[in-house]
């Protein structure tokens, strides 16, 4: 092989593996790590998620945070506001398509907060049933259409209806719910007693003896536990 021709080779491996090297930096990640040090309100972090206006709600053991990426508001229970959230443990957070984040606590049930002030309203003061129950400890929140499901602890899953304000039992269960995901066809309910898969009203438990605490559902329809 000519010298000419091991340059030319050895050039294009060269920008190759620079233009590799350079792609791995681009895409390298910085992690800040955020603590009571920094003004989060406690470091056991149950969930968070972003609002319609920018800002990062995160739910802990004690207390929910509003991050807007400089400082931390924090929010607790008050014997003198009315508006103020149910319970200091904050376990779930769900967005609806109002913008109104939903907020499941650990004893307080279920509230829904609007994050353009900041002000709480209790599920059961929506709701037009008197039999809504107001102090559940809601493990998990997701909403499906227009209606919101609440899994407890111990107490099975619930649903309230956003748009006719109806709350109701949908599924009894002694189990932890500690998630709950929808596919086209399933309910599907990650529980402290299994994997439970609900198709209308049949329901089939998977994994009974496990404690499942996440589910995620892959492109193909696949169930990663």
């Amino acid at each position: 092989m000519s010298l000419i021709k091991q340059f030319v080779k050895l050039s294009i491996f060269l920008f190759v593996i620079n233009n590799v090297t350079v792609f791995a930096q681009d895409t390298s990640y910085r992690f800040k790590n955020f603590s009571q040090k920094e003004g989060l309100s406690q470091s056991t972090v149950y969930s968070f998620i972003k609002d319609d206006l920018g800002y990062i709600w995160i739910g802990t053991k004690d207390g929910l945070n509003r991050f807007d990426a400089v400082s931390f508001l924090k929010f607790y229970p008050s014997n003198t506001d009315s508006n103020s959230i149910s319970n200091r443990s904050i376990r779930a957070l769900v967005k609806d398509s109002d913008g109104y984040i939903w907020v499941g606590t650990d004893g307080g049930g279920v509230d829904r907060l609007d994050p353009k002030s900041n002000q709480f309203i209790k599920l059961c003061d929506l709701s037009i049933l008197s039999e809504c129950v107001s102090e559940l400890n809601v493990t998990s929140l997701n909403i499906n259409g227009n209606k919101l499901l609440i899994g407890t602890r111990n107490r099975g899953l619930f649903s309230f209806h956003l748009d006719d304000k109806i709350f109701k039992k949908e599924i009894e269960t002694s189990s932890t719910i500690w998630d709950i995901v929808l596919t086209e066809d399933f309910l599907w309910l990650a529980t402290s007693g299994g994997v439970l898969k609900v198709e209308k009203n049949l329901t089939e438990n998977f994994l009974p003896e496990d404690n499942i605490r996440a589910l995620k559902v892959l492109g193909n329809s696949s169930m990663l536990i």
